[in-house]
């Protein structure tokens, strides 16, 4: 987010009632009060004082230059640099093309099996990977390696196997990924290395698994997986993002036992993902977990003054294809607001869709929680997950657990006062009495530890 813009938004705010209801005089008088507080909000000036602050790839020029971002993430998942991290951001990637790949994947080992005849089962290599229960050895990382007719951003080769014996995985896996910044693919460049790999007698062998990296949102990626497309022009590619990267491997990195130094590194690294760009319309890289949490609590302090601004924004707006998408935005937010007194309300007017037999393991669930906490929690039914906070605890609106309803499951996400997570997905497949033994015992330490 762009503070100058938004002061730039609040300046025609003024001349507008903020809320309907009130007087002309009345609205002015209220909109100076939540201007005053905005002016005032301690988020605001350490947003400003991010913002201001210029990363040493900033300073060098070369914040948005591709070959400076492969260079560093080939540091990173290099396991015999000084890092300390050994194979922690490999394994890391893994995790991310497994989630976000996992079809295309799937036909990379059937075309390696067919190469090779092998008869390699994909479940093998999807529960080694998921379970860690697999080696990397010989792990190599190439940049900027030269082909005719384009150049890979970032080439990494390794050797790996099963840590049980009867389990035989692919010997060799490259991952060869096209990294983009500011620029978009030109000269169909991921068809000529999709082609040059596999057939390529050196490569063609090998389980090659090809990888898009751009600075889109999350959203958009999630959304590419859900129609099983490629952001590439090649079909084979896996797509993903620098918040990816960010949230799964730099974050991360940091709660290592790592050095000084190489702290502040990944820190200088983050910061300079986060920068707009003024090439591709302010948009960042990726968003770190200061900003998210600086901008949650700056929405939640400041949503009478900023619910208002999308309606009038789109007004203003000449172009009708931003105004439309502002209304829609406006709309969708409005939405969400919105809150249930009941989980029976919850269930008739959010949950209509989804499956019997999960709704009835969300009562159970419910259940379970109420005769576990009574009155210590605090449930808010909203439409796209329920939120239940401990109204004790001393942590401003810490909510410890989420729930989202899914098409066949139900997720939780447990949070603690140190901010470790933990992910449970009930499947269809589960009893859920036997789950709730499993992770009730988390959920009290958790409660526990936002009580003290």
């Amino acid at each position: 987010m762009c503070v100058r813009i938004w002061v730039k938004v609040l300046e025609k705010l003024r001349v507008h009632k903020v809320n309907e209801e009130l007087s002309e005089i009345e609205s002015l008088k209220n909109t100076k009060k939540l201007l005053l507080k905005w002016k005032n909000d301690k988020n605001i000036q350490e947003l400003k004082e991010f913002y201001n602050t210029k990363s040493f790839s900033g300073i060098l020029g070369v914040e948005r230059r591709e070959m400076s971002h492969s260079n560093f993430i080939a540091w990173i998942l290099n396991d015999t640099e000084s890092h300390n991290l050994g194979q922690f951001a490999i394994k890391q990637l893994f995790d991310m093309l497994l989630e976000y790949g996992e079809d295309k994947i799937k036909n990379s080992l059937e075309k390696y099996n067919q190469i090779n005849d092998k008869n390699l089962q994909f479940d093998n290599l999807y529960k080694a990977l998921m379970l860690n229960s697999y080696i990397i050895e010989n792990l190599k990382i190439g940049v900027e390696r030269v082909l005719t007719g384009g150049r890979i951003d970032i080439i990494v080769s390794m050797t790996i196997r099963s840590d049980k014996d009867n389990i035989e995985l692919p010997k060799k896996v490259n991952l060869i990924i096209e990294n983009k910044v500011d620029s978009s693919e030109h000269s169909s460049q991921t068809e000529t290395y999709y082609k040059y790999y596999t057939t390529d007698d050196k490569y063609k062998d090998d389980l090659n698994l090809f990888v898009f990296l751009l600075p889109v949102s999350i959203q958009r990626i999630k959304e590419a997986l859900k129609k099983k497309e490629s952001l590439a022009e090649c079909e084979h590619f896996i797509n993903i993002n620098y918040q990816l990267l960010a949230d799964n491997i730099f974050e991360r990195a940091l709660n290592h036992d790592i050095s000084d130094r190489v702290k502040f590194m990944i820190t200088e690294y983050l910061l300079s993902l986060r920068k707009p760009s003024k090439e591709n319309k302010g948009q960042t890289m990726a968003t770190g977990i200061l900003e998210k949490e600086l901008l949650k609590e700056f929405w939640e302090d400041h949503q009478e003054l900023l619910m208002p601004m999308f309606p009038i924004i789109a007004d203003l707006e000449e172009d009708p294809v931003k105004a439309q998408i502002l209304r829609e935005v406006s709309e969708k937010i409005t939405r969400n607001f919105k809150r249930y007194d009941n989980l029976d309300d919850y269930i008739n007017t959010e949950l209509k869709s989804k499956d019997n037999e999960n709704i009835e393991r969300l009562r159970l669930l419910m259940d379970k929680m109420e005769s576990n906490f009574g009155d210590k929690i605090k449930v808010t039914y909203a439409p796209s997950n329920i939120n239940i906070a401990n109204p004790k605890s001393n942590i401003r609106r810490k909510a410890f657990v989420y729930i989202q309803i899914m098409k066949d499951k139900i997720r939780l996400e447990i949070i603690t006062k140190d901010k470790e997570t933990i992910d449970i997905l009930l499947s269809n497949k589960s009893e859920i009495e036997n789950e709730h033994d499993n992770y009730m015992d988390v959920l009290k330490k958790s409660f526990a530890s936002l009580e003290n």
